[in-house]
């Protein structure tokens, strides 16, 4: 039986956030869900590999790539750094579905993005 509904999975871009959603994006898919994940250019991939479709926007983040950035042990620090990301990628995620509303929202536990969807 095929699912129509739209879930939406919305995380940051570092392996120890993308990698455990994964398993429940396949089982999503799986049972017929279009699931689409909040992500950018770099874990596209994973996403896509995991039958998902990356709905990519431009990070803040330290980047997995970079080795010239580095997350912050303060965690203030890596709070702030983490509030200033949602702030610089909630416009991209309004306007990328805007028109194309989720039925559900899934998220990271930093994940803010999607919790201050309305």
């Amino acid at each position: 039986m095929a699912r129509t509904g739209h879930i939406a999975m919305f995380s940051i871009p570092a392996y120890g956030h993308v990698y455990p959603s994964l398993p429940v994006i396949r089982a999503l898919v799986g049972r017929g869900y279009r699931v689409t994940y909040s992500i950018n250019d770099e874990f596209a991939p994973l996403v896509e590999a995991a039958g998902a479709t990356p709905v990519c926007y431009k990070s803040t983040l330290p980047s997995e790539s970079d080795p010239e950035r580095r997350w912050p042990e303060d965690r203030l620090d890596m709070a702030t750094i983490l509030l200033n990301e949602a702030i610089a990628v909630l416009p991209q995620m309004a306007a990328a579905y805007d028109g194309d509303r989720p039925d559900l929202l899934l998220y990271d536990v930093v994940g803010y993005t999607a919790s201050s969807r309305r």
